[in-house]
């Protein structure tokens, strides 16, 4: 639901993929904070060029200060688990060019 009370169909909804190199911190954080403030509007997600083997605990604990915690299910990901042409925006949060 938007913020007048209707329902936004799913068809509606922006796909939005942040990348970072690990996807373990600046990625999740962003993907949280999208997920969080654009609720209704962005379906947010996020992947790492190398993904590392967890999500960072100082990522944890930036977001939950900020009170926007990041689920206990959230895992890395790597890029190649996404269909990039599908995404109405890849917000690139690396110093690499994406494939």
């Amino acid at each position: 639901m938007d913020h007048s009370g209707a329902t936004v169909p799913d068809h509606c909804r922006a796909l939005v993929l942040f990348v970072c190199y690990g996807n373990s911190f600046r990625s999740q954080i962003a993907e949280a904070f999208a997920r969080h403030y654009g609720m209704g509007y962005i379906q947010a997600f996020s992947a790492g060029l190398n993904p590392t083997p967890a999500v960072s605990r100082r990522a944890r604990r930036t977001m939950r200060e900020r009170g926007v915690p990041l689920p206990r299910y959230a895992g890395t990901k790597p890029l190649s688990a996404f269909d990039l042409v599908s995404f109405d925006l890849i917000v690139n949060l690396t110093e690499f060019s994406l494939p």
